[in-house]
């Protein structure tokens, strides 16, 4: 019983010094004595509804409110009223206190009940809350934007003052009478529903105006700090989705508690749809292809590559990564370029994967005078979610927001694989590495999209390797399971920028890529159109770009052990760091890991296939990170300036100092007129790298 009369006592409370508080916001007399009235008419039915209590520590202040409540009809002036309210104030308070002081297990119970109520009232607020919290700290990329990097942090910060100021501010503006995003109203529903002046209408208005003014500040905030810094964009507006989202949620149970009909569910249902037509409505976005204005022959031929001179052949392969590896990757192509041009001279091919794909094309564009210098690293450094966060909320697709963000910052919107063959073929560009882009269609295949002839591909070594290679997968002998984009697509031309664009389309982010083949494309036969498949992220089947390199030195033994060959694997996966000893959770994410590791023994493979083939004509040399020092560099399309540096710092300490000097002495050894085996010439890329 005590339980009963401790939670009526409560609303009784809050109607007191609801009506007193709200009373003093408006100034006309009706207002207030409209307000108090409802008050009073509250108060009243609350006691009404309870019987006087038999426990008699509580029965003479249950006697004392209830008199107030008999001298409410004789109280007519706007003071009486006042005091009046003022001392049903203080009786219930002191009533709530005598009534809950029964047993601990009586007090724990009252506590547990009234919980439990108020988590029924605030159900889609807690949902929301739950759901923002869990997409902080779980969602990859949007942890990456907020909570991974300290300008995400600092956004974070300055918003929940500016959410703070806000309601504050509007609180002289009159808007808080019509609803409070953080006011929690009283466990159970009563049946007096909306206040004074707070019809659905107003409930309504006050609801716009508030997120209305809401976004306003934060789109203010937004532009502000955007002008300041580019960096603060993608933070200010995800935390801002994030923040309209929780307030919206909050909105619908504070409408729900004062409206007897089923506005809750109403609203869940209404936002299920939502997100239910957004996730089934995924129209394909057009992947930018042309018809192939030459001949296929004037792809790059076999006998055309490598191009004639002096020094062995060099390869690289680009990690993915997203920004970090695109960063890595434009640092150790200026570096090379920077501190030994003899070296980055002799650059043949560079295959690789996502971000590292955008380096590539990034290095192109420099040497083909697009960009300079401090352009190719702007344009490494860019923050390349907030595109997409625009495209979200405007008729502009994802992908293509994506691409021309990359062309404003590398101007190379007119170069295709096309006319990087044919100005190969014909001399008129200068050295310039042949560049392999690498995505996975979704059967698991690779797909190197290069000015390439599908032929300059074709090693098929799986004879020669087999004793090698043991219980390794089969086609690291051969591209059994690769495809060039010309066996894909014959016909047609595919601009760099695409290219990227297919390497780097980290799933979610973008969309897949719809290829339909003009015929059966090999390895799918399995599937109900053999014809068609999607493409996405290379990294998907191996973040290396290791593979066609591979495929290529194979495919041009003569030319290798003429000239030697030096792969340079640069590596921008970064390793977790932990002190712990790893538990259930931790030894979960080591099985899913397990085709990194896969892809380790791959490498391992080839690497050794190839000293066995070429013996001192080939090397190896990895260039990666201390291990751990990039694991606070998420991957994501958005890092801030703190770990750009962090990234950028490896090519100043002395493990690229002993990278390099490796890189000198493997070409150097190569080289050589007689060149003698030495394991160390691959001894780098042997090494068990470390775990993504």
């Amino acid at each position: 019983m005590n339980l009963l009369v401790a939670r009526a006592a409560r609303h009784v409370v809050y109607f007191a010094l609801l009506a007193l508080h709200q009373r003093t916001r408006w100034h006309s007399e009706s207002e207030r004595a409209s307000c108090v009235q409802w008050a009073l008419d509250s108060i009243a039915r609350e006691v009404d509804a309870l019987a006087a209590p038999s426990d008699p520590r509580v029965t003479m202040l249950w006697a004392t409110l209830r008199g107030c409540v008999d001298r409410f009809d004789a109280t007519t002036g706007d003071a009486e009223r006042r005091a009046l309210l003022q001392e049903v104030a203080s009786i219930g308070r002191r009533l709530v206190i005598a009534a809950s002081s029964g047993s601990f297990v009586a007090n724990v119970g009252a506590v547990l009940a009234a919980a439990w109520t108020y988590a029924q009232q605030l159900a889609l607020t807690l949902l929301c809350g739950a759901v923002v919290v869990a997409t902080l700290a779980y969602n990859a990329p949007v942890r990456s934007v907020v909570i991974g990097s300290r300008v995400g942090v600092t956004s974070l910060a300055v918003l929940s003052v500016l959410a703070v100021c806000l309601f504050a501010w509007l609180e002289p503006a009159g808007r808080r009478p019509f609803w409070s995003p953080f006011a929690v109203p009283p466990p159970g529903r009563t049946a007096n529903g909306w206040l004074p002046r707070t019809s659905e209408r107003r409930f309504l208005l006050g609801l716009a105006s508030s997120l209305g003014a809401a976004l306003v500040l934060l789109v203010a905030a937004a532009l502000l700090l955007g002008v300041m810094s580019p960096e603060f964009r993608s933070p200010v507006t995800v935390v801002a989705g994030l923040g309209v989202f929780f307030l919206a949620a909050h909105a619908i149970d504070v409408w729900d508690y004062f409206d007897p009909r089923p506005v809750r569910v109403f609203g869940a249902l209404v936002a299920a749809a939502i997100v239910w037509i957004s996730l089934g409505y995924t129209p394909d976005e057009p992947w930018d292809v042309r018809p192939l204005r030459a001949a296929p022959s004037h792809w790059i031929r076999s006998s055309q590559w490598p191009r004639a001179g002096e020094g062995p052949v060099v390869l690289l392969a680009l990690s993915g990564g997203g920004s970090r590896a695109a960063i890595f990757g434009s640092a150790a192509l200026a570096t090379l370029d920077r501190e030994v041009p003899d070296i980055a001279r002799n650059i043949q091919a560079i295959s690789a994967v996502s971000g590292g794909s955008l380096a590539t094309a990034g290095y192109l564009a420099t040497r083909m005078g697009r960009v300079d210098a401090r352009g190719y690293d702007a344009a490494m450094s860019a923050d390349f979610v907030w595109p997409l966060l625009r495209a979200a909320f405007t008729p502009e697709l994802r992908a293509q927001a994506v691409v021309s963000s990359w062309n404003d910052l590398l101007h190379v919107g007119d170069v295709s694989l096309d006319s990087l063959a044919q100005r190969w073929n014909d001399g008129s560009l200068p050295m310039l590495p042949v560049p392999i882009l690498n995505a996975t269609d979704m059967s698991g295949h690779g797909v190197m999209m290069s000015p390439f002839e599908p032929a300059a591909f074709a090693a098929n070594d799986r004879a020669a390797c087999k004793e090698d290679q043991r219980s390794e997968a089969a086609w690291v002998c051969d591209r059994d399971e690769s495809h060039a984009i010309q066996d894909l697509l014959p016909g047609v031309d595919v601009p760099l920028l695409s290219a990227v664009r297919a390497s780097a389309n980290f799933p979610l982010a973008f969309p897949l890529i719809p290829v339909r083949s003009p015929g059966p494309i090999p390895g799918h036969a399995q599937i109900g159109d053999p014809t068609r498949t999607r493409l996405t992220d290379g990294g998907v089947r191996i973040n290396s770009g290791v593979d066609p390199l591979y495929y290529l030195m194979l495919s041009h033994r003569e030319a290798i052990r003429r000239r030697g060959a030096v792969l340079v694997v640069v590596d921008a996966m970064a390793a977790s760091r932990s002190g712990a000893v790893p538990g259930e959770w931790e030894i979960l994410a080591t099985l899913r890991r397990s085709s990194v590791s896969n892809v380790q023994r791959l490498h391992r493979v080839m690497v050794t296939r190839l000293a066995a083939e070429f013996g001192g004509r080939f090397g190896c040399v990895r260039v990666d990170a201390e291990p751990s020092s990039l694991s606070g560099v998420p991957t994501s399309w958005y890092v801030d300036a703190q770990e750009r540096r962090t990234v950028r710092s490896h090519f100043q300490s002395d493990r690229w100092a002993a990278q390099r000097n490796a890189l000198r002495w493997t070409f150097d050894a190569v080289g050589a007129t007689t060149p003698e085996e030495d394991p160390a010439l691959v001894e780098g890329c042997l090494a068990r790298p470390s775990l993504q």
